[in-house]
């Protein structure tokens, strides 16, 4: 789930996240914003936009992202579960909030309706000082009031749109697995991985693996292409759900979240994962071997070689530029390219790492021990 941060939120944070793409679903278009407050303890506001749904948090100190982004969580879990939605479908969406992806807040209009949403909590907690409160009457505002009786609920059109939604492709963790071996090739040297994954995971869930096998912020689009092979003829798109197709709509098209591995893959087929559409980083990937008795059913990484660029670097040919200023200390942009990119950027990986790292996502969970 993408979190756009408002320019208030990151310089409390004393960060400058990317811009994304606005969002198309409206269940992604969650954004947050900070109210100061007094002796280093602010309201954090986060608000489904499109809906005018909102979520407070009070009495919060900001520091790390990871802190702030469990407490974010943890309150879009208890928002959503007092909005009268039945149990199954909070079990099938809930798993989707577990991660927050940030990225900067866009402007203009929606920018303008953050800032109005945060304008009337600040005025409702003056005279109602329980958070709760303000938000169940913003949520479900009284008969009469505006979006009360003649319309719905910001509560009610987040339930109907939950209730609507299609249920992605059900993952199953059935003793099966898939050998993959991943290379991005950045010119200077490839970044290689190998990686043992359940073959009834979906392709979203594969997305989340190399995202974090790469170090990648998931600031941006991808796609999976499959290479045609026996019984297909023409290669297979499978797109991020935020995909915009209205303009070049395709039958055979799928999205990533209803389309499982095992139903795709086989040994020894290749397929291209294209993470950002400006830099376009192609990560070739070969099913090395399929395992049909894999107990384990968590991923693991067997194989880390060579260190992924930074993220928004400029492709390819950005990297190479980035990489000769970093590797020359006497270059004029030595310095500033190095603030820019992050202490850590050039911090070798392990397989462990990215094993453990990889255990952490969602759809694992359970499996974890």
């Amino acid at each position: 789930m993408k979190l756009y941060c408002t320019s208030a939120l990151q310089e409390k944070l004393g960060v400058k996240y990317s811009p994304a793409p606005p969002p198309t679903d409206p269940l992604d278009s969650w954004y947050a914003h900070v109210l100061p407050g007094a002796q280093g303890k602010h309201t954090v506001l986060v608000t489904l936009t499109e809906l005018q749904f909102c979520v407070i948090l009070p009495d919060v100190s900001i520091g790390q992202w990871y802190d702030l982004s469990q407490k974010i969580l943890s309150a879009i879990r208890g928002a959503l579960s007092s909005c009268d939605i039945p149990a199954e479908i909070l079990d099938r969406y809930l798993p989707y909030f577990a991660t927050l992806d940030r990225c900067g807040a866009a402007t203009g209009s929606t920018a303008a309706r953050v800032i109005a949403m945060a304008n009337q909590v600040r005025k409702l907690l003056r005279r109602e000082p329980d958070p709760s409160k303000v938000m169940d009457l913003i949520n479900n505002p009284p008969s009469g009031s505006k979006g009360g009786a003649s319309s719905d609920s910001p509560a009610q059109a987040l339930r109907k749109l939950l209730l609507a939604q299609k249920a992605p492709a059900a993952e199953t963790l059935d003793g099966a697995a898939l050998e993959l071996e991943v290379s991005l090739d950045l010119g200077i040297y490839k970044a290689r991985r190998t990686l043992i994954v359940p073959a009834g995971i979906s392709f979203y869930t594969l997305h989340r693996c190399l995202q974090v096998a790469y170090r990648w912020d998931d600031y941006h689009l991808h796609e999976f292409v499959l290479e045609p092979k026996k019984g297909r003829k023409d290669r297979q798109h499978i797109l991020d759900q935020h995909t915009d197709t209205s303009q070049f709509p395709n039958p055979k098209d799928v999205q990533d979240r209803d389309a499982l591995l095992k139903d795709y893959l086989g040994e020894g087929d290749r397929l291209v994962y294209t993470y950002d559409f400006g830099d376009d980083w192609d990560h070739e990937i070969r099913v090395r071997r399929s395992l049909p008795s894999y107990p384990e059913q968590l991923p693991v990484c067997t194989l880390c070689k060579g260190n992924p660029p930074p993220e928004d670097v400029g492709g390819v040919g950005g990297f190479q530029h980035f990489y000769q200023v970093a590797q020359g200390k006497n270059a004029p942009e030595h310095d500033e390219m190095l603030e820019w990119a992050g202490e850590d950027w050039n911090t070798p990986d392990t397989a462990e790492d990215i094993t453990r790292r990889m255990r952490r996502l969602p759809a694992f969970q359970s499996q974890s021990p």
